[in-house]
């Protein structure tokens, strides 16, 4: 099974993988919804 955790990426700074299918890669620009407690913000992300 895959490691699903964060990683350390910098002071304060954490990473987590995500992989999408060559399905999506028509869409270069994504937004991905965070939840944070109760509160749920949007990442805008560029696929290169």
């Amino acid at each position: 099974m895959k490691d699903l955790a964060f990683h350390a990426a910098g002071k304060q700074r954490w990473t987590l993988g995500a992989t999408m299918t060559r399905s999506l890669q028509s869409h270069r620009f994504w937004n991905l919804g965070v939840m944070i407690g109760h509160k749920l913000l949007t990442v805008r992300i560029r696929v290169v």
